[in-house]
């Protein structure tokens, strides 16, 4: 198991593109655009971003390669 490493660069694209993201979907929840969908998104983003404050590891599966 591993953790999220708030720190890498990869995390802070996750974190950028989750917070353009969610602006978008709340702008077409206030416009009334498909308003379930959006606050699934939405749900989805917030869910998504509170990974990094978990306690509980990440689990992971290793990889092989050819």
């Amino acid at each position: 198991m591993s953790s999220i490493d708030k720190q890498s660069r990869t995390w802070a694209e996750v974190v950028k593109f989750s917070e353009e993201r969610r602006a978008v979907a709340i702008a077409d929840l206030i416009s009334g655009v498909n308003s379930e969908q959006q606050r699934g998104a939405i749900k989805f983003i917030d869910e998504l971003l509170e990974l990094a404050e978990s306690k509980t590891p990440v689990a992971t599966k290793p990889q092989e390669y050819l």
